[in-house]
């Protein structure tokens, strides 16, 4: 391949990334963003933007822990911002497939059906450890939505055996009970709970309740969580608004603080994801310095 053509492979995501950064800064509500940003103190903003950034890294270290695929804890927490800046810009979190690709492409020794499952082993760890917080929810509901506990215990169980079933049927077709050791997975789980305090800490920053904070970590993490929009826009606000009421504060409060979360919480992963496609650009095979087949840094 000529030089040209590599420079320009090298920038192009890049690039685009760019664009698609500046379409997406032209549809926020910047002035809303910084009306919450003047009624914010500054501790509430550091610990805004450090328990965001702390969150994607811990995602990060838990990939590596569960399956490190030959590469380095750096490229692991690249691949982190990478997957969510994509998700950002992107319709129906497209960015999901920027890691299997990216690391198809450094260790092509990879299996695809290795990666996949891996991926849904690191999502199914993630969920389980919501669920001490839906528990502490729960047990928080103001006494107008008592009646929905046992609603949300019955979800909580489904949830669980769901979550086992696909669990074991992954692991099943993609030959990964050989690969999965306990204490990778223990420590997986403890990594989970510490990213989900974190997510709990963002909405801690900006909404003076712990309680509601608490009801909001888990209605807002479901609502974004559903593909749409880039970013959740839209979904992620109004269940932040809906949910908010719960604590009688006023609509135009919460929907301030809700921008301000979300928007900080974008900016933090687009500066970091943005830097890392200008680094790597498009991803040429690398030879590894220490070949291994699939999984063999699990054992």
């Amino acid at each position: 391949m000529k030089s040209v053509d590599r420079r320009v492979l090298r920038v192009l995501p890049g690039v685009v990334s760019v664009l698609l950064l500046g379409w997406l800064c032209w549809s926020m509500d910047l002035k809303g963003l910084w009306q919450g940003i003047q009624t914010q103190s500054l501790s509430a903003l550091l610990l805004l933007v450090s328990s965001a950034l702390l969150a994607s890294l811990l995602q990060g270290v838990r990939f590596w822990v569960l399956y490190r695929g030959g590469l380095s804890l750096v490229k692991h927490l690249g691949l982190v911002f990478a997957v969510q800046a994509g998700n950002i810009l992107l319709p129906v979190r497209s960015g999901e497939l920027i890691r299997p690709f990216y690391m198809k492409r450094w260790n092509p020794q990879i299996s695809l059906r290795a990666l996949i499952g891996w991926s849904v082993v690191d999502k199914a760890v993630e969920l389980v450890a919501l669920l001490p917080f839906v528990i502490g929810a729960c047990a928080l509901l103001p006494a107008q939505l008592a009646s929905l506990q046992r609603w949300a215990w019955l979800i909580g169980a489904v949830v669980v055996v769901a979550l086992l079933t696909v669990g074991i049927v992954t692991m099943r077709r993609s030959q990964l009970r050989a690969e999965v050791r306990l204490d990778r997975v223990l420590w997986a789980l403890g990594l989970s709970l510490v990213y989900w305090l974190m997510n709990y800490l963002i909405f801690v920053s900006v909404v003076p309740s712990a309680r509601l904070s608490l009801l909001l970590l888990l209605g807002v993490s479901v609502a974004a969580g559903i593909p749409g929009l880039p970013a959740g826009m839209g979904s992620y606000e109004a269940a932040f608004v809906w949910i908010g009421q719960i604590g009688q504060l006023p609509k135009e409060q919460l929907l301030i603080a809700a921008l301000l979360s979300h928007m900080m919480q974008i900016a933090v992963s687009l500066i970091c994801g943005v830097l890392v496609f200008f680094r790597w650009g498009w991803p040429s095979t690398e030879p590894l310095a220490q070949p291994q087949p699939s999984g063999a840094d699990n054992r």
